[in-house]
């Protein structure tokens, strides 16, 4: 009796964390950090750089664009813009979304590299975004 309720429990439990993990990669979250440093002439620096990460399968929200048009100097998508199975169009909707707002940068995740590197590359390119890669000189 008491290893079948420890079974139970730990399938709850397990149901209860792909619930919530599911949920949260649906969620669009924002979150602001500030921070500012000292220039040589001792006049802060300000540089609002929005950063997003994990976009995946999703598509950027109008919502969310709207929340940080004129709030941002510069976008950085931080890696995993697409994946394997996501349809071209979604990931160059999303990258023109974000180009649109804001000078746009890329680094590229890992899911990034299940898709053909060159198309990518050229992609990222088309839309203006700088692609801060290691191997490449552009």
């Amino acid at each position: 009796m008491a290893k079948q309720w420890i079974k139970l429990m730990g399938a709850f439990a397990s149901g209860a964390l792909l619930m919530h993990m599911a949920k949260q990669a649906h969620e669009n979250n924002v979150t602001v950090h500030s921070w500012s440093s000292r220039s040589i002439g001792g006049q802060p620096e300000k540089l609002r750089i929005f950063f997003i990460t994990d976009i995946h399968r999703r598509r950027i929200s109008e919502e969310m664009l709207t929340g940080i048009k004129g709030e941002c100097d510069v976008i950085l998508i931080g890696g995993d813009l697409t994946e394997k199975w996501v349809p071209k169009k979604r990931t160059e909707k999303n990258i023109e979304k974000l180009t649109e707002i804001a000078p746009t940068y890329f680094v590229r995740g890992n899911n990034d590299e299940e898709v053909d590197q060159a198309w990518l590359a050229e992609t990222l390119k088309s839309f203006g975004v700088v692609y801060l890669d290691d191997d490449l000189q552009k």
